[in-house]
């Protein structure tokens, strides 16, 4: 997909790799992690489509940031609801794309379920971040 904002360079947070992705793993078969690990690749090119979608955008402490919404499935139940939340921001003055964090949509805030709580907590410096090779 053709992005309609300019994106020059792609960066994903250390953690991600580190340690959003093994702990969605630890919750899934090997073949449910790889069918999960391709929504989650699509999703990645949906948000970098149109970073600034309608009703994306978060606010209070997370005012420069967006959320997408996706399912782990590639054929879900019907009426089931996206279980999955990718987290990101769009820097339009560099043209940069940054992955901040990926959890379960609807985990509460207790104990660092939250990925709200995950990227408010998180060290959000560009020495974390890794270019997308």
């Amino acid at each position: 997909m053709k992005s309609k904002y300019p994106i020059d360079k792609t960066y994903f947070h250390k953690d991600i790799r580190a340690i959003d992705l093994p702990e969605i793993a630890k919750k899934m078969t090997q073949a449910q992690f790889m069918e999960f690990f391709d929504q989650f690749t699509l999703a990645i090119e949906d948000a970098k489509s149109d970073p600034y979608r309608p009703n994306t955008k978060l606010e209070h402490n997370l005012v420069d940031t967006s959320r997408l919404d996706f399912h782990s499935k590639k054929k879900p139940e019907r009426k089931e609801k996206r279980d999955y939340r990718f987290v990101y921001r769009y820097d339009l003055d560099r043209s940069f794309f940054f992955g901040d964090a990926v959890a379960l949509r609807n985990a509460k805030g207790k104990g660092g379920d939250s990925v709200y709580w995950t990227v408010k907590n998180r060290d959000r410096s560009d020495d974390n971040y890794a270019e997308e090779q």
